[in-house]
């Protein structure tokens, strides 16, 4: 029997490897990537997923638009199968880009077969080449060295956001990007070690019962990300903002028992930074992941990044931090990180597929 959280431990030390695979996967598909490209052009893009994927699917969304101009959003996958209408106006075909880690989730298969049927052109991007959704797609992205033993996601979400930072890349034809991407595996070591400490120190915390994760632009879906793996690794109770909003109404609860995790961006740097400082002026603890530790000498806890990528590159490099906080946050309060209460590899939904 191993040991609790022996999984999810494994899969977060040893994403760098899915990432590198992630990398290659995609750039292999150039050419037909470039056809689905011209083949939708024009057409708005919708990003789906369910749990961890939506907020995959929220980074990728905003990603897309920002480097090719593309119209994108990002939605559940059952809001697209149920509330078709609301969010593709008839006669119109959107490309539809699917990302599930196991391929199997209902509302995400069933999704990408109405809209195929509709003549909507599909994308999957997933770590099992031969599941449903990849059959039922017009192109797929397959990362199987991401596959995993924990139900909770970690290295799997991560290989699947370089393979769409990666499509992002290719359809903006940002040569630096792509090859900052490609430097992602050599900066791992450096980020893993240190990630996991901070992370160590305040998830073994138990004055804190309350988390909340902050992000702005596309840094949102990995805030997201944290509320997610915070509640499901650890049963503790999390939400997720945009750096600005928070101070319209949530920044009530702040008290000492309250962590506020900023991921904090470049473009909104000094504006996030205010935010953070009001926090800690209300009590709460404050960690800022950041790129650069400039003017967050006031903050509690800072993981300072230094890596020499660019800002959409640099976006995976957030995710250990993030991964690490729910997983000891878990083995602090006696869980088992590899199997969080109450959730499964895939949902079925077998009223949905006709069971």
């Amino acid at each position: 029997m191993s040991a609790a959280g022996e999984h999810t431990l494994h899969e977060i030390t040893t994403q760098d490897e899915a990432w590198r695979a992630a990398h290659e996967a995609t750039r292999s598909q150039r050419d037909l990537l470039q056809k689905v490209l011209r083949d939708n052009r024009g057409l708005p893009f919708v990003f789906i997923g369910c749990g961890s994927t939506y907020c995959l699917a929220r980074y990728a969304a905003t990603l897309f638009q920002t480097v090719t101009g593309i119209p994108c959003r990002a939605v559940p996958s059952s809001e697209l199968y149920f509330h078709t209408d609301s969010i593709a106006a008839q006669g119109d075909l959107p490309l539809v880009i699917a990302l599930s880690r196991s391929g199997e989730t209902t509302e995400t298969v069933q999704a990408v077969s109405k809209m195929a049927s509709s003549g909507s052109d599909t994308l999957a991007i997933t770590c099992y080449p031969e599941s449903r959704l990849a059959r039922a797609s017009s192109v797929t992205i397959a990362i199987p060295s991401a596959q995993e033993e924990s139900f909770a996601q970690t290295r799997s979400f991560a290989a699947m956001l370089v393979a769409a930072q990666t499509f992002a890349a290719i359809a903006a034809n940002d040569r630096q990007m792509l090859d900052d991407l490609g430097r992602l595996p050599s900066l791992a070591s450096g980020i893993m070690g240190r990630s996991e400490a901070v992370a160590e120190a305040l998830g073994s915390r138990e004055a804190y019962r309350r988390t909340t994760f902050l992000g702005s632009g596309a840094m949102y879906g990995l805030a997201c990300e944290g509320r997610i793996k915070l509640t499901e690794m650890s049963l503790t109770m999390a939400d997720a903002h945009t750096f600005l909003e928070y101070r319209h109404g949530p920044m009530s609860l702040v008290d000492e028992e309250h962590l506020v995790v900023g991921l904090v961006s470049e473009d909104m740097r000094d504006y996030e930074i205010d935010v953070l400082r009001e926090v800690k002026q209300y009590g709460g603890r404050v960690l800022a992941v950041a790129n650069s530790d400039h003017g967050l000498g006031e903050i509690d806890e800072v993981l300072a990044l230094d890596a020499p990528i660019g800002p959409w590159a640099r976006a995976t490099l957030f995710l250990p931090a993030i991964q690490f906080l729910g997983y000891h946050r878990g083995l602090a309060k006696g869980l088992d990180p590899d199997r969080p209460r109450n959730v499964v590899m895939a949902v079925r939904l077998k009223a949905l597929e006709g069971e």
